[in-house]
């Protein structure tokens, strides 16, 4: 059975749009270029002008948001120490344990911090 190239086996609303308009470019072009032909073996002089407008409109579907992953603290903590754990026994490493004081410490730290580009070792601040 012969492949058709023109129309893909899963269409979107965006990719039949716009083989809708290459089609409608492709067919346009012919029928000016048969305007053409047909005025340069008539007799008389004849002037054709095709003005075609095509606007072409697409409106992003809108997203579910997801729900949150982790709604637990301590499974979160667990298996960010367990995934941790597992990569580190696989090169002879010992295992991690949650620091609760070195967590708050470093929840404060980050809750300080002022979010701002850097140009190599200057910081620039608004």
């Amino acid at each position: 059975m012969p492949t058709n190239n023109l129309l893909p086996s899963t269409t979107t609303s965006a990719t039949t749009t716009t083989l809708f308009l290459r089609w409608l470019s492709i067919t346009i072009l012919l029928l000016a270029t048969l305007s053409a032909a047909e005025a340069a073996l008539a007799p008389q002089q004849t002037t054709t002008i095709i003005v075609v407008t095509v606007t072409a409109t697409t409106v992003a579907t809108p997203t579910v948001p997801h729900p949150a992953s982790y709604t637990s603290l301590d499974l979160f903590e667990n298996t960010i120490l367990s995934v941790t754990n597992t990569y580190r026994q696989a090169h002879n490493a010992s295992n991690l344990i949650w620091n609760k004081s070195l967590a708050e410490y470093a929840k404060k730290w980050a809750e300080g911090c002022k979010w701002a580009h850097s140009v190599g070792h200057v910081l620039l601040l608004p």
